[in-house]
């Protein structure tokens, strides 16, 4: 058995908030839960922790809610190298982009194929328990790491007939990228800027 270790689970259901902790426990652990965002970054304020397992959409009413995402963002600020799990229903590609920016190589759970032992062999793994981490196998995939290009590509200008129009304001790289993938998916048209003189020329 592994060390005593503090996990944090992110999850806004309460049903899979409770089969991911009592699997947790059953191994010795002591798990944090938290239903939102905001609960997982208060826990994080007052808590050292050694792993964290989160699920990127904390909202089942939205499912562009991408919450989640904030939550592995704040780790790598406050306590980079803690080992993280993405436990998730559906691996859109929007999803499976941004963890790529966010986190290279986070191995990522399907609920749909939820199986605790394959489950805690992974936390062993992250946890250096059987050595370093391999790829996940069975119970979760690796998510590659991608070649970041400097910006997204916007659609062309034909396909704005008919569609909403988005302009991005943001000037990070990867949150260009990650909401660029969520645009691209909804089949929204928009177009980017990385500065307000930018914007508003777009608007012109």
């Amino acid at each position: 058995m592994m060390q005593h270790t503090n996990i944090l689970v992110v999850e806004d259901r309460e049903d899979w908030q409770e089969i991911v902790c009592d699997t947790i426990s059953a191994e010795g652990h002591v798990p944090y839960p938290a239903l939102s965002c905001q609960e997982a970054l208060d826990i994080l304020d007052r808590q050292k922790i050694d792993l964290a397992v989160i699920d990127p959409v904390l909202d089942r009413t939205n499912r562009f809610n991408r919450d989640g995402l904030s939550v592995i963002q704040k780790i790598s600020e406050i306590q980079p190298g803690i080992p993280i799990v993405v436990v998730t229903g559906s691996l859109t590609h929007d999803l499976k982009s941004s963890l790529q920016y966010l986190c290279p190589g986070t191995p990522v759970v399907a609920k749909e194929s939820w199986d605790p032992s394959e489950f805690n062999s992974l936390l062993h793994k992250l946890m250096g328990a059987q050595g370093d981490a391999g790829p996940a196998t069975n119970g979760g995939e690796q998510v590659a790491a991608a070649e970041v290009s400097p910006s997204p590509t916007p659609p062309p200008g034909d396909r704005a007939i008919g569609r909403p129009r988005v302009l991005l304001v943001e000037n990070r790289d990867d949150w260009q990228n990650i909401v660029a993938s969520i645009l691209d998916e909804a089949g929204y048209f928009w177009r980017m800027a990385d500065t307000a003189q930018a914007a508003l020329l777009e608007m012109e």
